[in-house]
C-alpha cells in the first residue's frame, strides 16, 4: 500500500485537474449521487502538463 503522498509523487512535473487525487468513490459523482458508505482506498488521479 502506498500513501496518497507517495502517489501524488508519481505526478510530479504535471498539474493536477479537477478532481485532483481522490478516492475512486469520490471520482466525478453525477448530481444527486448519494455518498458510498465506505471508501475503498484507491486513489486515482487526473493530471496535465503545465
Amino acid at each position: 500500500m502506498r500513501s496518497p503522498e507517495e502517489i501524488a509523487g508519481y505526478f510530479d512535473g504535471l498539474e493536477f485537474v479537477e478532481p485532483d487525487l481522490v478516492d475512486v468513490t469520490e471520482w466525478r459523482p453525477e448530481p444527486g449521487d448519494a455518498k458510498p458508505a465506505q471508501r475503498l482506498d484507491n486513489l486515482i488521479g487526473l493530471a496535465r502538463k503545465p
